[in-house]
């Protein structure tokens, strides 16, 4: 049996407000949170039931209103380096060839060769080694992804968080940055918060599945997802991969009134 791996990244009574201290949206709602070092958790619930908002505030990205958020025990109070963030959009800037892109993120860390070094490595983790001249506007959707999360991953973060990346490609494309991703996450033992409207993503990627509830958001159900690993798309088909699927799909529908 596996020892206990240790928590990595925890949410405590974290509550966020738009607007008035008091009657101001209320987004989320005293959400408790924790996720142990190396697993991967998929955060899955109804449109505009906070999902995007706690993950913006473990990146540093919003401030709660209230509540507490540790990344290896350390208050989170601001973006840092701990933590890699990828977005449904690119962000890749386009005047900058695949290869700046991922080195842009590394401009205070390492001098120039050292920087194209470790962009040239991530860039071939991600299957683009041959892409490092090009410009994003001469990619696909799924490339311009990959880039985005060699980017995110070249600084080596704690904690990966991720909303919606593969939101915007075609099933195909969606299933291959799945695999990659699985495959990256299996060799360099990351943390990995996954946002996702996709209830087959959530229960092919994660390990657990945490419902949210309608706005404010809370935690209404979290699901286990036995599944073994390495998963490969074959998986899909299986018995317990569908019973798994139907479960949470329930529980979403249920949330969601």
């Amino acid at each position: 049996m596996n020892a206990a791996q240790p928590v990595k990244l925890v949410l405590d009574r974290v509550t966020k407000r738009f607007g008035d201290a008091t009657t101001g949206l209320l987004a989320l709602d005293k959400f408790d949170l924790s996720i142990d070092e190396n697993s991967f958790v998929a955060l899955v619930g109804p449109s505009g039931c906070g999902k995007s908002t706690a993950l913006n505030i473990v990146a540093g990205l919003e401030q709660a209103s209230s509540g507490i958020i540790m990344v290896d025990g350390r208050e989170v109070t601001g973006p840092g380096r701990d933590r890699g963030v990828v977005f449904q959009s690119y962000t890749l800037m386009p005047w900058l060839t695949v290869a700046e892109n991922v080195e842009f993120a590394l401009i205070d860390e390492f001098d120039k060769a050292r920087r194209r070094v470790i962009a040239l490595e991530h860039l071939q983790l991600v299957g683009l080694g041959d892409f490092a001249g090009h410009y994003p506007s001469q990619l696909s959707g799924g490339m311009r992804q990959r880039v985005a999360i060699a980017r995110s991953l070249s600084y080596r973060p704690k904690v990966l968080l991720m909303d919606e990346p593969f939101g915007a490609l075609d099933a195909m494309t969606r299933y291959q940055m799945q695999e990659l991703l699985l495959r990256i996450w299996d060799e360099h033992k990351l943390t990995v918060l996954f946002i996702t409207h996709d209830i087959e993503e959530a229960v092919f990627l994660a390990d657990r599945a945490i419902l949210m509830s309608a706005r404010p958001g809370r935690i209404k159900l979290e699901i286990a997802i036995d599944l073994p690993r390495p998963r490969g798309n074959e998986i899909r088909t299986s018995e317990h991969f569908q019973r798994l699927k139907r479960e949470l799909l329930s529980a979403v529908n249920a949330a969601g009134h």
